[in-house]
């Protein structure tokens, strides 16, 4: 049997909603830590998600979809 392929926009909302998942670990582990390296590493962890949550972001509204679409999918 053949496995549907699946579409690129449902693998960018995917990555989004994964991102935004890790983006509250990481935030949960900054306000439960004290140690100062711990912090920063946090911070930077923090940094680079935003990153990347700003590339998918793009190449989802490149795409044209619409935020209806996208929770459609999110679901």
């Amino acid at each position: 049997m053949k496995r549907k392929k699946q579409c690129p926009m449902d693998d960018y909302v995917a990555q989004l909603r994964e991102i935004e998942t890790r983006l509250q670990t990481v935030r949960s582990r900054w306000n439960q830590t004290a140690d100062d390296c711990l912090i920063d590493s946090c911070i930077y962890e923090i940094s680079s998600l935003h990153k990347q949550y700003q590339y998918y972001l793009r190449l989802v509204k490149n795409a044209g979809v619409t935020a209806w679409e996208g929770r459609r999918q999110m679901v």
